[in-house]
């Protein structure tokens, strides 16, 4: 779903920066700037230990994709945009009864205000 049929890498890039931003962490450099790159599509409990890791930070991994997934509820609460076309192409395929289905692979409490706020129920 995430990059698939909405767009979400620019939220979790900012999430990346705004967790940063609370853990003290405010000048980025070129290098950082590319790690940060570099964690689009990593799991979020993935994505915090090597983030730990590469900014030395004392945090608990737990606690940074905790932390994490709560600024990124904030927001999907208010809302994320479909990827261009998509809606057009969903609709072709309802013209021609070709079934679909939506996978993904976010946490329940990732999903529930992407559910909110997308209204996947019109599509699937």
């Amino acid at each position: 779903m995430d990059g698939t049929i909405i767009k979400t890498d620019s939220i979790w890039s900012q999430v990346n920066r705004d967790w940063l931003h609370e853990a003290s962490v405010r000048a980025l450099t070129k290098q950082d700037l590319a790690f940060l790159e570099s964690l689009s599509g990593m799991s979020t409990f993935v994505g915090s230990k090597v983030t730990k890791k590469h900014f030395g930070l004392p945090h608990d991994p737990d606690d940074i994709a905790k932390r994490q997934m709560e600024i990124a509820n904030s927001y999907f609460r208010k809302g994320v945009e479909f990827i261009e076309g998509f809606e057009e192409f969903h609709q072709k395929l309802r013209e021609h009864n070709i079934p679909s289905g939506i996978g993904t692979n976010a946490t329940p409490e990732n999903l529930e205000p992407l559910t909110e706020s997308m209204r996947y129920e019109r599509f699937f």
